[in-house]
């Protein structure tokens, strides 16, 4: 589906960088700079209305670039802004989770996912990838030079070395010092932790669980 390209590196050619994720988001390519960085979107609208990323909030303090599906935004946006006009897209829902729950966020997500959220008043970058890793998410940290992309091309082609995936189920949370870019593992969080103990005694629960996964993959088309 989408592509995203964020980095701390110059943008000399936009068009090198983005060349490969340009063919997974053919409807919009957006590029913003903020906070020292560069937000670089392509999207393939699937959901709601076409909304171009970076996500931001009404302060332009948290900035999102989402790849994936929200399933349970409609949800969220019952729980989180009950009295609002419901989401146009599901993407839109991560901001009201990370203002609600902080850096816990992907935990109320219901979803596959591939996330880069970076908050400039808190110094805060964090970067999640949904439990399964369904949507992949590449990091490079070269010095004072930091990035993250859907694929590893992106990254590589706008200047990137030591490009690692980041592992499924994962939320890392880096900092910053005000005035420097040199960015800081804080901590690495788990978004889901499983319970595997084995209680069934049919596949009835799993014929189930398989139908409801089926059915909010397809509620939006």
């Amino acid at each position: 589906m989408c592509s995203f390209l964020l980095t701390t590196l110059r943008l000399l050619n936009l068009t090198h960088a983005n060349f490969y994720l340009k063919q997974r988001g053919p409807d919009h390519t957006s590029h913003v700079s903020n906070g020292g960085f560069h937000f670089v979107h392509n999207l393939l609208s699937q959901t709601g209305n076409l909304s171009a990323q970076p996500l931001v909030t009404a302060d332009g303090n948290v900035l999102v670039l989402f790849n994936g599906e929200v399933y349970n935004y409609r949800e969220l946006g019952n729980t989180l802004r009950p009295k609002d006009t419901p989401y146009a897209s599901d993407g839109m829902a991560i901001l009201d989770a990370y203002a609600r729950y902080g850096k816990q966020f992907c935990k109320v997500l219901d979803g596959e996912y591939a996330i880069a959220l970076v908050d400039i008043r808190q110094r805060s970058l964090l970067l999640a990838v949904d439990p399964f890793g369904v949507k992949p998410l590449f990091v490079a940290e070269d010095g004072d030079a930091f990035g993250a992309s859907s694929y590893r091309s992106g990254l590589v082609r706008a200047g990137h070395r030591k490009v690692r995936q980041l592992p499924a189920n994962t939320l890392q949370e880096y900092s910053w010092l005000e005035g420097r870019r040199e960015f800081q593992l804080v901590r690495t969080h788990v978004v889901r932790t499983w319970v595997i103990h084995q209680h069934q005694t049919s596949g009835l629960e799993w014929e189930s669980a398989f139908l409801r996964a089926v059915a909010k993959r397809v509620a939006d088309v």
